[in-house]
């Protein structure tokens, strides 16, 4: 302590300082703590103690821990007096703040002299160490094909599943399987240790299984590297799953990408292994027949029937046929004899049924009324060629268009050969029998009676 001129009471020397003797007068007779130690209380007549291991204490240094050893160096023994005192910490260790030791240097890790923590320096990524100490990169060992060593690594990592790691390989997944390979294994050192995907599957770069189903219209061989790889071509198929193309059959085609045959469809023919562009080249001839299906054009257009190119058979219309195979447009159905009819389609000969009575059918009619005879006329055969096969309707008899048997003229009326409805007698006469030919032979009014109206059959 010290006691100032005039002081009713004394003052202790601050922090950092001590004054051993009394009678001290002034602030400048406390003494600065000794180089080497601490003074960390007012009022000390000594120093506290010796500067610990670790810090050092320039002359006036109040607590024992104002001045650590900085990271990097180290203070192995007690009482240093100066920053100078405290030594780089030695390679293969490393010294934080105020070390008093130094620690060895973490395993993945190197420390090369003044290192400041053990985790400092990282081995490069692609090296690893289980050891303590090291001192530089270079001891830091390759990791072995097989592993992964990320930056830092005390130890190996497997490589990921659908993965391989050659010598050096920083990251687990650092190199996928290429496609077209898999493995769900954690060793592999090379690409081809992969391995091949299996045919009807294909595997994306880093795959873990053995691929995935190829799609349909698609196909996958072993070693298919993604889906729409291989695309099936024309002429074949490819449901999911196949491996290789399937050609289309006989009568069947398919275009690019089909995952099934289509049926070769009417009026074209399909050989094995056909394109949609070929199938459609390929036409039916006129005068042959192509069913859905068909493989060739060999099939012959039937009697009864036509074939344009292409086309189906088409039945002869009804009226016509057609005797013979092979032929290719209308004009080729014939009419049926005159004096016959053909009612249905397809016909292969000509009809032998003859048309009805009262009717005339000429040729390729398609009904056994075709033609009605024409009135005045009746017919009362079969098979009639024309109207003039119609005979005039007799004398007291008329005739109806279509008659087959004359009708008796009713009394009050009179019918001239070929008449279409019987005729009135005229007005002063009458008819009273049936049958009359002539106007004349209606009887005149009786006398002493009156026959004003036509068509009387008495007075």
């Amino acid at each position: 302590a010290y006691c100032p001129e005039g002081s009713s009471n004394y003052s202790l020397c601050p922090v950092g300082t001590f004054r051993t003797g009394t009678g001290g007068s002034a602030l400048e007779d406390c003494q600065l703590c000794t180089p080497g130690s601490y003074c960390p209380t007012a009022g000390l007549a000594a120093v506290a103690g010796t500067c610990p291991a670790g810090y050092y204490c320039p002359p006036g240094t109040g607590m024992s821990t104002d001045f650590p050893c900085p990271a990097g160096t180290v203070g192995g023994t007690t009482g240093l007096k100066t920053l100078a005192e405290c030594t780089p910490c030695t390679a293969g260790k490393a010294c934080p703040e105020a070390s008093s030791t130094e620690s060895n240097c973490a395993a993945g890790h190197y420390c090369p002299e003044s290192t400041e923590y053990d985790d400092q320096f990282p081995c490069p990524a692609g090296t690893w160490s289980a050891s303590t100490g090291l001192t530089e990169a270079s001891q830091c060992t390759k990791c072995p094909a097989g592993s992964a060593c990320p930056r830092g690594s005390s130890s190996l990592s497997p490589c990921a599943q659908g993965h391989y790691c050659p010598e050096s390989t920083e990251k687990d997944n650092q190199f996928p399987c290429p496609a077209g390979r898999w493995t769900d294994q954690t060793d592999k050192i090379i690409d081809t240790g992969c391995t091949q995907c299996s045919q009807t599957k294909y595997c994306e770069a880093g795959s873990i299984s053995d691929g995935v189903s190829c799609p349909a219209g698609y196909y996958c061989p072993a070693g298919t590297t993604h889906a729409y790889q291989n695309i099936c071509p024309a002429g074949s198929r490819c449901p999911a799953g196949a491996h290789t193309p399937t050609t289309c059959a006989n009568g069947e085609y398919s275009d690019t990408g089909a995952s099934a045959c289509l049926t070769c469809p009417i009026g074209h023919f399909c050989v094995a292994g056909d394109s949609a562009a070929i199938m459609r080249s390929q036409i039916c001839p006129a005068g042959r027949f192509c069913a859905a299906g068909s493989a060739n054009s060999d099939t012959l257009c039937s009697a009864g029937k036509y074939c344009p190119q292409g086309s189906p058979e088409l039945l002869c219309p009804p009226g016509t046929y057609n005797a013979l195979q092979e032929k290719t447009t209308l004009t080729d159905c014939l009419p049926v004899t005159a004096g016959m009819y053909q009612e249905t389609s397809g016909a292969a000969v000509d009809s032998t049924t003859p048309c009805a009575t009262g009717y005339y059918c000429p040729a390729g009619s398609t009904n056994q009324y075709q033609v009605p005879c024409p009135p005045g006329t009746f017919r009362d055969s079969t098979g009639a060629t024309a109207a003039s096969q119609c005979s005039d309707c007799t004398a007291g008899k008329y005739c109806p268009a279509g008659t087959t048997n004359p009708v008796s003229c009713p009394q009050g009326y009179y019918c001239p050969q070929g008449s279409q409805i019987p005729l009135p007698c005229p007005a002063g006469t009458y008819g009273n029998a049936g049958d009359l030919m002539v106007s004349t032979a209606c009887t005149d009014c009786d006398p002493g009676k009156f026959c004003s109206q036509k068509g009387l059959s008495a007075p």
